[in-house]
């Protein structure tokens, strides 16, 4: 339920393996006493920060390849409020009060990383994240239209966007190495006719277009059937769900785990920003597995927001940038029309919000 949320959707999570290839499993609210915890944190701690059980009196939560417990009478913990990644490689994990001691040291731990207004000096953000099949999708996706120019595409692939969404009738998008394609389709005949147009042989992602409502398990597989074989005959490497809500995608996820599971839903897409956080999609998205990615990330009304206006003075950017940094920060990925997506590639990186920057901007949402 929305309340057994944390702030933005996320879960308690156990990591059911030490492997970055495996996928996380999410034990519910209630099943032991653990704090909310960020799938990128527990990524990213489990793979590049490993700091020991025990340093200067204070304890650390660390990775294993068990659930992570919180030790008997031990304070603290930073995961609640935010559910993922890709996080910061700058991310430190807070220093829990050791139950069998640490005196001064534990306390003035605890005290350095309770302070929630830290700025990051340095962020070294990944640009891409692994999806469910094993894939890096890069984070900032370029929606191209049929009447998008020669040199907004040119000006976005010289900022180094590498992901574009295509159509069978937009302009062709040089097939260099790193290229990363998705498109939108509702049949095999529209998946093949962007084949043909662009010279492919297949697509690194195709977004299936969500139904308003499904009323029963056939109807699910009536509109994923033509999906699962596209993966299956190496037409598609990923596909997934646009425009979709909770209950279809809850629907979705779980019948292609058990009907087609080589033909997962890696990816939601769907329509939030600060005024419209999503925060149960955003939540089911970790649930189930699939990379949640952002249409119309950034609305008018927010970019004139106190909040929002407050961090972009403080960090020397637009509005709109703050904005679409938050996405990130919260665990979305973003999909932007090609003729932003040139100058936003390169300002929503190597900066961050500290969590009070960010918490002041969740708050926009009702």
């Amino acid at each position: 339920s929305v309340s057994a949320m944390a702030q933005d959707g996320s879960l308690p999570l156990t990591w059911v393996s030490s492997s970055p290839l495996m996928q996380p499993g999410f034990r519910r609210p209630g099943m032991g006493d653990m704090p909310s915890y960020s799938y990128a944190q527990q990524s990213h701690e489990a793979n590049a920060h490993q700091p020991p059980a025990a340093t200067g009196g204070a304890t650390y939560y660390q990775a294993t390849p068990h659930a992570p417990a919180r030790l008997p009478g031990a304070a603290g913990g930073d995961r609640v409020g935010t559910w993922g990644g890709p996080a910061p490689r700058g991310y430190v994990g807070k220093a829990a009060a050791s139950a069998n001691g640490g005196g001064a040291a534990a306390a003035t731990a605890q005290q350095m990383y309770d302070n929630s207004d830290i700025i990051p000096a340095e962020v070294d953000d990944e640009k891409d994240i692994m999806i469910s099949t094993g894939a890096r999708m890069p984070i900032l996706s370029t929606i191209v239209s049929a009447g998008t120019s020669e040199q907004a595409i040119q000006t976005a692939i010289k900022n180094g966007v590498v992901h574009f969404e295509i159509s069978a009738t937009t302009p062709a998008i040089p097939n260099s190495e790193g290229m990363f394609f998705t498109t939108v389709a509702a049949s095999a005949a529209e998946l093949t006719s962007v084949l043909d147009a662009h010279k492919l042989d297949a697509v690194d992602l195709m977004l299936v277009p969500a139904p308003s409502s499904v009323a029963d398990d056939a109807e699910v597989d009536a509109v994923w059937a033509f999906a699962a074989d596209a993966v299956k005959a190496s037409k598609a490497k990923a596909v997934g769900l646009t425009g979709c809500d909770a209950p279809v995608l809850t629907a979705f996820a779980r019948r292609a785990i058990a009907q087609t599971p080589h033909a997962k839903v890696a990816v939601a897409r769907f329509a939030t920003s600060p005024h419209k956080p999503m925060r149960m999609m955003m939540g089911l998205c970790n649930r189930m597995g699939a990379a949640p990615i952002a249409t119309n990330p950034v609305l008018v009304e927010e970019t004139s927001s106190d909040a929002v206006k407050k961090v972009a003075a403080r960090a020397g950017k637009d509005a709109s940038e703050v904005v679409l940094r938050w996405q990130l920060q919260r665990g979305a990925s973003i999909a932007m029309p090609a003729e932003d997506a040139g100058q936003l590639s390169v300002s929503v990186f190597r900066w961050a919000m500290s969590d009070n920057e960010k918490r002041t901007i969740d708050a926009l949402g009702k």
